[in-house]
Protein backbone atom coordinates (compact mmCIF):
# COMPACT_ATOMS: atom_id res chain seq x y z
CA UNK A 1 0.00 0.00 0.00
CA UNK A 2 3.04 2.67 1.15
CA UNK A 3 4.61 2.26 -2.84
CA UNK A 4 1.11 2.46 -4.68
CA UNK A 5 0.00 5.75 -2.75
CA UNK A 6 4.37 7.37 -2.71
CA UNK A 7 3.76 10.22 -4.57
CA UNK A 8 5.93 9.73 -8.20
CA UNK A 9 7.40 13.56 -8.31
CA UNK A 10 7.68 16.41 -5.45
CA UNK A 11 4.09 18.05 -5.41
CA UNK A 12 2.16 19.98 -2.97
CA UNK A 13 -0.50 18.26 -1.53
CA UNK A 14 -3.87 19.93 0.80
CA UNK A 15 -5.02 17.98 3.95
CA UNK A 16 -7.66 19.89 5.53
CA UNK A 17 -6.23 23.49 5.86
CA UNK A 18 -2.71 22.35 5.58
CA UNK A 19 -0.66 22.39 2.56
CA UNK A 20 2.71 20.56 2.56
CA UNK A 21 4.97 19.33 0.14
CA UNK A 22 4.86 15.26 -0.86
CA UNK A 23 8.73 14.59 -2.31
CA UNK A 24 8.88 12.12 -4.60
CA UNK A 25 8.82 8.34 -3.16
CA UNK A 26 6.86 9.77 -0.13
CA UNK A 27 3.34 9.83 1.27
CA UNK A 28 1.97 12.01 3.69
CA UNK A 29 -0.58 10.35 5.87
CA UNK A 30 -2.17 9.32 9.33
CA UNK A 31 -2.39 6.01 11.51
CA UNK A 32 -5.85 6.76 11.10
CA UNK A 33 -6.04 6.48 7.67
CA UNK A 34 -3.75 3.86 6.93
CA UNK A 35 -5.73 1.86 9.66
CA UNK A 36 -8.97 2.45 7.59
CA UNK A 37 -7.42 1.47 3.63
CA UNK A 38 -5.85 -1.52 5.42
CA UNK A 39 -8.88 -2.39 7.74
CA UNK A 40 -6.33 -3.04 10.89
CA UNK A 41 -6.36 -1.24 14.16
CA UNK A 42 -3.94 2.02 14.57
CA UNK A 43 -1.74 -0.63 16.74
CA UNK A 44 -1.03 -2.72 13.81
CA UNK A 45 -0.26 -0.30 11.48
CA UNK A 46 2.43 0.96 14.08
CA UNK A 47 3.94 -2.43 14.46
CA UNK A 48 3.53 -2.79 10.87
CA UNK A 49 5.08 0.68 10.13
CA UNK A 50 8.25 -0.77 12.74
CA UNK A 51 8.62 -3.98 10.89
CA UNK A 52 9.02 -2.35 7.64
CA UNK A 53 11.64 -0.18 9.11
CA UNK A 54 13.66 -2.51 10.68
CA UNK A 55 13.72 -4.47 7.31
CA UNK A 56 15.41 -1.21 5.76
CA UNK A 57 12.50 -0.50 3.42
CA UNK A 58 10.69 2.64 4.81
CA UNK A 59 11.78 5.76 6.89
CA UNK A 60 9.30 7.14 8.96
CA UNK A 61 9.08 10.82 10.19
CA UNK A 62 5.99 11.68 12.85
CA UNK A 63 4.95 15.56 12.62
CA UNK A 64 2.31 17.03 14.79
CA UNK A 65 -1.00 15.45 12.78
CA UNK A 66 0.64 13.68 10.03
CA UNK A 67 3.28 10.84 9.69
CA UNK A 68 5.77 11.27 6.72
CA UNK A 69 6.36 7.82 5.03
CA UNK A 70 9.19 7.52 2.85
CA UNK A 71 10.21 4.58 0.71
CA UNK A 72 13.65 3.62 0.91
CA UNK A 73 15.33 3.07 -2.62
CA UNK A 74 12.34 4.45 -4.46
CA UNK A 75 13.87 5.08 -7.89
CA UNK A 76 14.64 1.00 -8.17
CA UNK A 77 11.29 -0.02 -6.98
CA UNK A 78 9.62 1.82 -9.71
CA UNK A 79 9.85 2.30 -13.47
CA UNK A 80 11.60 5.47 -13.92
CA UNK A 81 14.41 7.00 -11.94
CA UNK A 82 12.67 10.35 -12.28
CA UNK A 83 9.56 11.25 -12.91
CA UNK A 84 7.28 9.89 -15.46
CA UNK A 85 6.65 12.38 -18.89
CA UNK A 86 3.13 13.24 -18.37
CA UNK A 87 0.49 14.49 -21.33
CA UNK A 88 -1.33 17.61 -21.66
CA UNK A 89 -4.18 16.45 -18.88
CA UNK A 90 -1.83 16.06 -16.01
CA UNK A 91 -2.02 12.26 -15.94
CA UNK A 92 1.12 10.53 -15.96
CA UNK A 93 1.15 9.03 -19.87
CA UNK A 94 2.42 5.27 -19.05
CA UNK A 95 0.61 3.78 -15.69
CA UNK A 96 2.54 1.11 -14.12
CA UNK A 97 -0.10 -1.94 -13.49
CA UNK A 98 -1.47 -2.24 -10.20
CA UNK A 99 -0.77 -5.27 -9.83
CA UNK A 100 3.25 -4.47 -9.16
CA UNK A 101 2.55 -2.99 -5.74
CA UNK A 102 2.14 -4.45 -2.80
CA UNK A 103 -0.45 -4.41 -0.33
CA UNK A 104 -0.33 -4.09 3.31
CA UNK A 105 -1.63 -7.33 4.80
CA UNK A 106 -1.92 -7.97 8.63
CA UNK A 107 -0.14 -10.93 9.90
CA UNK A 108 -2.85 -13.71 11.42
Amino acid sequence: MVLYHAHFKESMICIGKYHLTCKRGEWITTYKELAEKAGITKGAVGRILQQLVKAGKITVESLDKFTIIRVCNYNSLTFYSSPPPEDPTGRPAVAAPASLYPRMIPEA
